[in-house]
């Protein structure tokens, strides 16, 4: 059984080290762009649009009733009233 060339192990390690830091480099790299991105475009977009919906639901009560409303329909008033006077009787 023969060793392996001491060279030929240092540059394998080497490339690898190197592959290693340019993986690195271009995640590093990545997450900047993402981040520079979101602070750019997306945090403007969000106070816009929280904004939007904030002025949407306090500032016009009336189309936030009308969506109460919509979603959740009031319960349909009792047809069969019992008799006040006298609980125990039923009236036909």
């Amino acid at each position: 059984m023969s060793l392996p060339d001491p060279e030929a192990v240092r540059l394998d390690a080497l490339q690898r080290s190197w592959q290693r830091d340019r993986e690195v480099a271009r995640r590093r790299l990545a997450r900047r762009w993402v981040v520079w991105a979101l602070l750019r475009y997306g945090l403007p977009a969000m106070l816009v649009l929280g904004t939007a919906a904030g002025v949407w639901v306090w500032a016009l009560p009336e189309a936030h009733a009308r969506l109460v409303l919509w979603l959740h329909p009031p319960p349909p008033p009792p047809t069969d009233f019992p008799n006040i006077d006298n609980p125990n009787t039923k009236e036909p």
